[in-house]
């Protein structure tokens, strides 16, 4: 079982708000906190992770899984932030399924 990302992941300055999810991957659009002003899109290949069960002992599932959402040095190789709605959806259209 794998567990898909919120819909709206809110951070230190921003909020990401879900606009499209594929099998390959999913487009989030980046919005500042206070003025909810929109920057752009953020678009990545679907990864999972096995989810922790055990922090302590970092026992990790075997049979349930996250989807990772990119961290800063993710951005180029699997991720990307683009301007308009219009390339993201390009970039997303153009991933390839992932294997497992």
């Amino acid at each position: 079982m794998t567990h898909e990302l919120d819909n709206e992941i809110k951070a230190k300055d921003f909020t990401y708000k879900k606009v499209k999810s594929t099998e390959q991957g999913s487009v989030f659009s980046i919005h500042d906190n206070e003025s909810d002003k929109e920057y752009g899109y953020e678009v990545f290949m679907r990864k999972t992770t096995p989810l922790c069960i055990d922090f302590e002992k970092r026992t990790y599932s075997e049979t349930e899984f996250k989807q990772r959402y990119p961290k800063a040095n993710d951005f180029g190789v699997w991720a990307w932030s683009v301007k308009t709605l219009e390339r993201a959806e390009e970039i997303l259209s153009s991933l390839k399924t992932p294997t497992k």
